[in-house]
């Protein structure tokens, strides 16, 4: 796992360390919430003890899906946000014939941006302001055949935040 190296650096320094596997693809839903917040708890319990109350979220493209996803419904749980080729437009999925099922089976039901977008997906939590106050990272490759360099450029647009936003081509 390339993430172990950086859990036990973060360790050996003192922070409390916790990544959760959802188990199935959960596309951002209220249960993906659910259980990022659980492990946020059990980090700051007394028993791990974590030096902050709010969270450092990190994901790979659905992992960071739902890092982005918590840190714009979280935003005062939320100490800063990374992603590696993150999923930040749920629309992209939504059209794709091959992740559809996924994210219908995840929602119970057809995921809208009407019903879901305000909540699942990052485009639109950026365009309504949800992460200028939240230090963010994205790293992407712009020749990605999932996640296109076009769905990155307009949420890092959306977020507007010059100051909090670091991008890695």
């Amino acid at each position: 796992n390339a993430v172990l190296p950086i859990a036990r650096a973060l360790t050996a320094a003192g922070y409390a360390v916790g990544w959760s596997d959802l188990g199935i693809n959960q596309y951002a839903n209220q249960n993906a919430m659910n259980r990022i917040d659980a492990l946020r708890t059990y980090l700051q319990s007394p028993s791990i003890g974590a030096k902050s109350d709010k969270i450092a979220l990190a994901g790979f493209s659905l992992g960071g899906l739902n890092a982005f996803a918590y840190a714009g419904n979280n935003p005062t749980k939320t100490l800063c946000v990374t992603g590696w080729c993150p999923l930040v437009n749920m629309q992209l999925a939504v059209d794709s014939i091959d992740i559809n099922p996924y994210v219908t089976a995840s929602y119970g039901g057809a995921w809208t941006e009407a019903q879901y977008g305000a909540t699942s997906n990052p485009l639109t939590m950026a365009t309504a302001g949800k992460y200028t106050r939240i230090p963010t990272e994205i790293h992407y490759s712009s020749n990605d055949p999932v996640i296109p360099q076009s769905s990155i450029t307009q949420f890092i647009s959306a977020v507007n935040s010059s100051d909090t936003v670091s991008v890695h081509a």
